[in-house]
């Protein structure tokens, strides 16, 4: 099986971090496709990063690896692992919070401590993980599909959780936190599968008013508009506008979405 290797990351492309983990994983399984599924992750940011896996995964076929790296604490004591879903993807990356979103979903068939694999490059540094140990093992994944090849396996592993997530759902108040802002400025919440609780519907939030709508066509330029996004989770949105810019809006921010009377 020729198992396509996807890459997520928080490098951007003005380094040359991004290419290196390619010629990593180039020379170890060249006839697997390396595919950037995006390398623009806020720095730093577990929440966004996590979100945008999450996104991604139903449409990469079982059995493709997925190598993540935003990892603040790289060089400390947190766990560099691959685990694999009982889907069938394989995950790897830093123990962080990035994955425990979707272990929970999907449940996991093992996992393995790979901050001893013996597919680690030779002169690992303290600081490029990815390089020298997510690249790798992931290309080795990739070539064999066999995770206990990397070490250990755990069958019931405990995964890092997210910090500072809040999601509460009353009837007139809805509380989330913002996971991911995107390119256009609009929002995207931990808020998840609501839309038959908007349909046109008014809305506050921030000491702003927001319509219920399906997409943004629905409001009129400018209009701030609730809606459900393609991943299924509750967004807000400027329709032709940047909504974070306008109020100024953080990854990371707790959101109390009120549901005012029509």
């Amino acid at each position: 099986m020729v198992r396509p290797i996807y890459l997520l990351t928080d490098f951007g492309h003005q380094d040359i971090y991004v290419g290196v983990m390619k010629s990593v994983i180039h020379q170890i399984a060249p006839k697997h496709p390396i595919i950037d599924l995006c390398h623009g992750v806020p720095a730093q940011s577990i929440l966004s990063g996590s979100y945008q896996l999450k996104a991604a995964i139903p449409y990469l076929p079982a059995a493709s690896v997925i190598i993540v790296v935003v990892d603040p604490g790289v060089g400390s004591q947190r766990r560099a692992i691959a685990l694999e879903l009982d889907t069938g993807h394989f995950l790897v990356g830093p123990d962080n919070g990035l994955f425990s979103d979707l272990a929970d979903q999907f449940g996991v068939k093992g996992l393995v401590n790979i901050g001893e694999s013996p597919f680690n490059l030779s002169q690992s540094s303290h600081t490029f993980h990815g390089r020298d140990i997510f690249a790798p093992n992931g290309a080795e994944l990739a070539r064999k599909g066999r995770l206990k090849d990397l070490g250990p396996l755990e069958l019931k592993p405990k995964l890092v959780s997210q910090d500072g997530v809040v999601l509460r759902i009353e009837s007139r108040v809805w509380r989330g936190t913002v996971l991911h802002i995107d390119h256009f400025g609009n929002v995207i919440t931990n808020i998840e599968n609501l839309a038959g609780n908007l349909d046109e519907g008014l809305f506050s939030v921030l000491g702003h008013h927001f319509q219920g709508a399906r997409t943004f066509s629905d409001g009129r330029l400018g209009d701030y508009l609730l809606y459900q996004g393609s991943s299924g989770h509750l967004e807000m949105g400027a329709n032709g506008g940047n909504l974070a810019r306008d109020l100024d809006i953080q990854i990371g921010d707790h959101l109390d979405i009120l549901l005012l009377d029509s």
